[in-house]
């Protein structure tokens, strides 16, 4: 039995040997330097550090005017190839300016298509109305083109004729909503006699690139009606929004409408369903943006909160969820129109709140809570690379909060980011100041590891 304790002591002695022999290894490659995080050389003005450091109170970077005529380049999003998580992100934000603030809250609809002026809308304070106004971001110069009991749905701009498309409340009586009618207002002009259609729902869809320049749902048929730019009704296909079950019994229904840049092509979406709506040939598509089944994500069909097309009108960028308010959780989603593919990016289980396409169509620029304090909310700005989900934060000092949906806006030639920036209490972390509107500069800087291809 000798020779069987020695081979046991022999066994165990040559484990042991093994295992520390293992344990040496897996010390040494976790103590190896790793690389740091590079980026693009010639940034030093608008360096993710510097911007840090500087509190948003304190601007310093005057404002300067855009390009005359701005044309952004267009990447095509397809085939892009991989990029590795530690890739510099193309662009830097500089040091913000104020450029208005207000006594209430100011909601961002968009630029206007020369990258200087701002489509806004300015809630007047310890009322329910609000001013709808454009901004000369360079000269401060304001506008106003009409005047409305405050409503969660934005005005389009109409840049043929130079004016906005709006819908309004009318006949308020008590706790009755009454009617909602859709105005087509140009500048500081007196209140027109009348509206250019009665008895609409809230919810209208526009863009600058779209052939057909203003949809509304008209009652009493729910259908989706092509307009002019004078609200004039057109000949191109009506859409029955009832047969397809939306959500359009009641004009302040949770109908949305967003109008896709490039073609005749919207978006048409509530709580339950989302479609796309090609008018010319008309073609209806039912997406279907999938489930959740988890303790933690809630149960049932995810929804979209809202829609914004991408510039080139390839993608929409989605905010999903599922269940009702209080929501679990908030998704940025990308779908791609044509193929129908889809990517969900849960940013770290970040709720989101709003964004904006970068004039690429490959970047978003992301309002999200971090999630870092139970019970407080802290907005923060990230960069997002739709192709591969890769997300940054920025500003890292700065926090933003401003209307629902109506935070930020990138402009179409890519210098400029706006962004209802407020002040927040340090001690109780409520806003302080609630209406303010900052502008971003913006440098866009490609490299190798940074260009899609």
């Amino acid at each position: 039995m000798r020779w069987l304790d020695r081979t046991l002591r022999n066994i165990l002695g040559l484990i042991l040997i093994l295992g520390l022999t293992a344990g040496a290894v897996w010390l040494l490659a976790g103590s190896r330097p790793r690389r740091p995080q590079s980026f693009p050389e010639g940034a030093a003005g608008l360096s993710s550090t510097s911007s840090q450091q500087s509190p948003l109170p304190t601007p310093t970077t005057a404002l300067r005017a855009p390009d005359a005529s701005p044309t952004p380049q267009i990447a095509p999003p397809p085939n892009a190839s991989p990029t590795p998580a530690t890739a510099p992100m193309p662009y830097l934000f500089g040091e913000p300016r104020i450029v208005l603030t207000n006594t209430s809250a100011i909601g961002i609809s968009g630029w206007l298509p020369d990258s200087r002026q701002l489509l806004l809308t300015i809630r007047r304070a310890n009322v329910i109305t609000e001013t709808i106004e454009t901004l000369d971001a360079v000269t401060g110069e304001r506008h106003i083109f009409g005047e409305r009991a405050s409503i969660d749905r934005p005005p389009v701009w109409l840049p043929s004729v130079a004016k906005v498309a709006f819908t309004r409340l009318e006949d308020l009586r008590g706790d009755q909503w009454g009617r909602v009618d859709l105005w087509i207002s140009a500048a500081d002009t007196a209140r027109a006699r009348a509206p250019i259609l009665r008895g609409v729902n809230w919810a209208i869809g526009g863009n600058v690139g779209n052939a057909v320049p203003l949809v509304a749902l008209t009652y009493p048929q729910a259908v989706l009606q092509p307009l002019s730019d004078q609200g004039k009704r057109t000949d191109a296909a009506q859409v029955d929004l009832r047969a397809l079950g939306l959500d359009v019994e009641h004009p302040l229904s949770s109908l949305q409408i967003a109008a896709s840049p490039t073609s005749t092509t919207f978006a048409v979406f509530d709580q339950t369903h989302f479609y796309i709506v090609d008018l010319e040939p008309q073609r209806v598509r039912k997406i279907d943006l999938g489930q959740e089944a988890s303790e933690s994500r809630g149960y049932g069909p995810r929804h979209a909160l809202l829609a914004r097309w991408s510039p080139d009108g390839q993608r929409l960028a989605l905010l999903t969820t599922v269940g009702e308010p209080i929501y679990p959780y908030t998704d940025l989603t990308i779908l791609d129109v044509h193929t129908g593919k889809k990517l969900d990016f849960p940013m770290d289980n970040r709720r989101m709140f709003d964004f904006a396409w970068a004039p690429d169509g490959l970047f978003l620029a992301v309002i999200a809570d971090n999630m870092i304090e139970p019970g407080m909310a802290h907005y923060k700005l990230s960069l997002v690379d739709a192709v591969h989900g890769i997300s940054q934060t920025e500003l890292a000092d700065a926090e933003f909060m401003g209307l629902r949906h109506e935070t930020i806006a990138w402009a179409p030639d890519g210098q400029w980011l706006a962004i209802s920036c407020a002040v927040l209490d340090e001690d109780n972390g409520l806003m302080q100041q609630f209406g303010r509107i900052c502008i971003f500069p913006v440098d866009h800087v490609l490299s190798e590891d940074n260009k899609h291809e």
